[in-house]
Formats: C-alpha cells, sequence, structure tokens
C-alpha cells in the first residue's frame, strides 16, 4: 500500500510545472508499470522477467493474484446474496441502503456493481494468461517497441509527451483521490448508520456484524475498480498520443510531397517517399495492429461498461421521485464513465482519420508525377538496353507505388472493438447516434 501512496503524492506535486527533458520514456512510465502490474496484472514481476521470459511462478509472483481475487469474489457473491435473497436474517437488505442514502431502487446500482466487477475479473484472467505466456502486447510494446523508439522520437516530441502525460497523470490522480476519499468517507457513514440502527433495534445482531465487512468490502471494491479504470485509461491514452504524434509527423512528410517543384527530380521524391515515408509508415502499422491484439479486448470490455452505464443511469433515474445529493451523484458518475469511454473513442477515431489524409496526399503526387511523366517526358528515337532496364525499373516502382496506395486504403489502420468493428469517426458517429434514440426509447419504456 506504501508504493501507491508514494506514486500518489509524487503524482500530485505539480511536476507538469516543471520542465525535464533528460527524463526518458520509460523513466516517465516506471510508476505507472507499477499500478499497471496490481490492478490489472495482479502480479510482481520486472518488465525484464517478462522481456526475458523468466518470470517466477511463485507465491511472491501471485501473491496479488491470491488475495484480490478473494476479496473480488467474496464482494460478488455478498452483493449478489443481497440482490437475490433481499428478506433475510444475516445480511442487510437493499431498503436499508435506500433509506440511509433516501433513493430507490439500490439493487439497480448492486447489479451494475456486479456486472463491472465480473469484467473486471473476465479482463484479469485475459491479462494474467497472457503474462504468463508472454503473449501480451502491451508490454511487447513496453519491452520491445518502446525502447527502440527512444532514438527516434525528436526533443519536440518528447517534450510533448512528458508534458501531456504528467498533466494527465496529475488529472486523474486528484480524481482518484478524491474517489478513495469519497469512498472511506462512505465506509465511515455506513458504519456510523449501521451501528446507530443496531442501537435502536431496527437490524439484528447478527446483521451488525455481516455489515461491517461488506461495507469495506463495498469501499474497497470502489477504490480498486476505480483505479483499475483510470490506469489502464491512461496508460491506453499515452499510446494513442504517441501514435497520434507519429502519424501526423508522416502526413506531414505526405504533405510535402506535394509541395516539390516540377523541375526537381522525380527520383529524388521518390527516395524520399520510400525512405521515409514507406517504411515509418510500415512500421507504425504493424506496431499499432500487433497492440490492437490486446487493446481489442478492453475496447470491447469498455464498450460493455458504457453500455450497461448509460442504460443503468437511464432506469434507476426513471425510477426516483425526488433528485437529492446521492442520487444525482449516482447519476452522475454512470455518465461520466460513459461520456469517457466515448472521449476515448473519439481519440482512437482519430488515427484512420490521419491514414486518410496521408492516403490522399500521396495519391494526389501519385497522380500528378504519373501525369507528368506520361505526357512530359520525350521518348529516344533508338531505344538502349540500359534504357529497357530503367524503364523496367520505372514500371516496378510505379506498380509498387499503386499496390501500397490499395493497401493503405484497406489496412484499416487503428484499432477495433473486439472483433466486431473497427473505431473510425464513421463508426463513432453512427454509435453516438444509435445510442440517442435508444436511451430515449429506453426511458420512455420504463417510465410507464
Amino acid at each position: 500500500m506504501s508504493p501507491i501512496l508514494n506514486i500518489i503524492i509524487r503524482n500530485l506535486d505539480f511536476s507538469f510545472m516543471r520542465r525535464n527533458d533528460n527524463v526518458s520514456i520509460m523513466e516517465m512510465l516506471s510508476d505507472d508499470f507499477i499500478l499497471l502490474k496490481l490492478y490489472s496484472f495482479r502480479m510482481h514481476f520486472l518488465l525484464a522477467d517478462y522481456r526475458d521470459h523468466r518470470i517466477k511462478k511463485t507465491y511472491e509472483t501471485f501473491k496479488p493474484s491470491i488475495w484480490i481475487t478473494i476479496h473480488s469474489w467474496t464482494f460478488i457473491l455478498l452483493i449478489t446474496s443481497i440482490v437475490i435473497w433481499p428478506e433475510n436474517d444475516f445480511i442487510m437488505d437493499c431498503k436499508f441502503y435506500e433509506q440511509m442514502l433516501n433513493v430507490q431502487r439500490f439493487d439497480l446500482i448492486m447489479l451494475e456493481i456486479i456486472v463491472l466487477s465480473l469484467i473486471e475479473e473476465w479482463l484479469w484472467l485475459f491479462f494474467s494468461k497472457e503474462a504468463i505466456t508472454y503473449s501480451c502486447r502491451y508490454l511487447d510494446f513496453l519491452a520491445f517497441d518502446l525502447s527502440e523508439d527512444r532514438t527516434k522520437i525528436d526533443l519536440k516530441m518528447k517534450r510533448y509527451l512528458i508534458r501531456y502525460h504528467s498533466i494527465m497523470k496529475f488529472i486523474t490522480t486528484l480524481i482518484y483521490f478524491t474517489v478513495i476519499l469519497w469512498s472511506m468517507f462512505l465506509c465511515i457513514m455506513l458504519l456510523y448508520s449501521i451501528f446507530f440502527s443496531y442501537l435502536d433495534d431496527n437490524i439484528y445482531f447478527i446483521q451488525f456484524i455481516t455489515s461491517i465487512p461488506i461495507s469495506i468490502l463495498i469501499c474497497t471494491n470502489i477504490i480498486y475498480m476505480s483505479g483499475q479504470f483510470f490506469i489502464s485509461g491512461t496508460f491506453f491514452l499515452f499510446f494513442l498520443i504517441l501514435f497520434r504524434e507519429k502519424i501526423k509527423q508522416l502526413k506531414n512528410l505526405s504533405s510535402t510531397l506535394l509541395q516539390y517543384h516540377a523541375n526537381v527530380s522525380q527520383y529524388i521524391v521518390k527516395r524520399i517517399f520510400w525512405n521515409q515515408f514507406y517504411f515509418e509508415y510500415i512500421i507504425l502499422y504493424g506496431k499499432i495492429s500487433r497492440l490492437n491484439e490486446s487493446a481489442k479486448v478492453i475496447l470491447l470490455a469498455m464498450e460493455m461498461i458504457a453500455k450497461s452505464a448509460i442504460m443503468m443511469s437511464c432506469v434507476f433515474y426513471s425510477q426516483q421521485i425526488k433528485m437529492v445529493e446521492s442520487n444525482i451523484f449516482l447519476v452522475a458518475i454512470l455518465i461520466i464513465v460513459f461520456l469517457y469511454i466515448n472521449i476515448m473513442y473519439l481519440r482512437i477515431s482519430i488515427l484512420p482519420t490521419y491514414n486518410e489524409q496521408c492516403l490522399q496526399s500521396i495519391l494526389r503526387w501519385l497522380i500528378r508525377s504519373q501525369w507528368r511523366e506520361r505526357f512530359s517526358v520525350v521518348q529516344p528515337k533508338q531505344s538502349t538496353f540500359h534504357d529497357h532496364i530503367v524503364q523496367r525499373i520505372h514500371w516496378r516502382q510505379t506498380l509498387k507505388s499503386n499496390l501500397f496506395i490499395q493497401a493503405m486504403a484497406n489496412n484499416r489502420l487503428g484499432f477495433t472493438c473486439g472483433h466486431m468493428f473497427h473505431i473510425n469517426k464513421y463508426k463513432f458517429t453512427e454509435l453516438i447516434l444509435l445510442n440517442i434514440p435508444f436511451v430515449l426509447m429506453l426511458y420512455k419504456h420504463v417510465s410507464r
């Protein structure tokens, strides 16, 4: 617990106000990797252990997995028993929490918590399996791809990444610290209400005893789920910013191809294209494609969380008699989760947009250069063997360029939501337009 507290203190020390260009990208992500191991993998290991395929299968490695998993499934079973067995003499029912918070249908919130907890356990199983089998694309990117990029990231991009990451860590840590304080306050309030309810003979002694660990489990589980949500989101947003800046550089390079004057040798222009754009684009596409093998599972889970959050907020809001601070807060939290995930989808959809802009610039350049070569070059009267070889090389480069353009148009650069759809600006707009009438119809149906 002390390493997490030290990281929270370091993230809240306004480091984004101080410029430090000497820190490396891996050093900048060291604290995030510690939190990622705890929240997503629930394991103790070093990045070098993963890179060298020597993660130890010992109790110390899997100690967080054992205790956190026991804690999570105990919480899930207890909350499930409250929902499916509301009236009993052993566990506090939902009516007690409804009276304390002055809300109606608190069982809907418990159902949402169960759904989020099950998704969380599914993600942990997925990540732990990938880490043990050394096939996690997130860790591959940190261990191999990001270390190779240290010499390819210029100073301007490095400064931007450091400043962005520092600000993002400050904001997310501040929000997470607020969640921790709110959860602790909720735990104290629950224990206070339970104690005085027992003194007033409103609950049995066995209910009083069982409600204490349940209240603590509720608050600690909220803290853990929020931590996993913020840490995974911050890590993924950093990767998105890195890829966005790289493809933006390629977009600027593709735009410069159109700025060369007609008297500039097309051989030089093509060398610039093949040596700078083509190879860098292939490398970037390979990295995004490999990372998507792990990211698509996270994005699928986030889509399920977003859909369940907006549906539950709609149903929960329709069941309230009067809006007070507690139910406003619960509805606002669910809406914020939905908006946060859609904002991330919006950031993801930028990558295919830049890919289309690169495609359009290169296509215009190829059309212009091939038109100029077709009608501006004077053919010699007598073709020599050397001219024949040069012409064959030119045809081969032209075919290669045209095939590359066709591959760019169909490669679907970016990330996918599971195996369902590719995330671009058209799909993002479609999802927004589908969610609005869906939520309105759901509200109209449940409020009858």
